[in-house]
C-alpha cells in the first residue's frame, strides 16, 4: 500500500470514530486530520450559501466570517475554480438544497 492510500485509510478511520455534526466536522478536527494523514498544512475551508454567496472560511487560526474587509472579497471575482465547482454542483444536484431532513423520532 502506498503512502497516499495509507493516509486515506487512516483519515477515514479517524473521522469515522467521531460522532459529530457537520458544524463540528468542518473545523480544526478536519484540518488536523488532513495535516496528520496527508501532510496538508495550509488548508482553508470556505462556506457559501445556496446562492453561491461567500459566508466565511475556516483555517488554522479559526473562523473568519464575511465582512467588508474580508481578504476573500479581493479575489472573489477571479475565483474561477469556486464559480465552476458551484455551477457544476448545482447542475448535477450535488448539493443539499433539495433535501428535506427526516425529523422523525425513532420509537424507543
Amino acid at each position: 500500500m502506498n503512502r497516499a492510500q495509507d493516509g486515506g485509510l487512516r483519515f477515514f478511520s479517524e473521522l469515522s470514530e467521531h460522532q459529530i455534526s457537520a458544524d463540528e466536522f468542518f473545523n480544526v478536527v478536519l484540518l488536523d486530520s488532513l495535516a496528520r494523514n496527508f501532510g496538508l498544512k495550509n488548508v482553508l475551508i470556505s462556506y457559501f450559501d445556496p446562492q453561491g454567496r461567500f459566508l466565511s472560511w475556516t483555517h488554522r487560526n479559526g473562523v473568519l466570517a464575511d465582512h467588508e474587509g474580508h481578504p476573500y472579497r479581493s479575489c472573489l471575482p477571479e475565483d474561477v475554480v469556486r464559480q465552476t465547482l458551484y455551477r457544476e454542483a448545482v447542475q448535477d444536484n450535488l448539493t443539499y438544497y433539495n433535501v428535506t431532513p427526516d425529523c422523525t423520532i425513532p420509537p424507543g
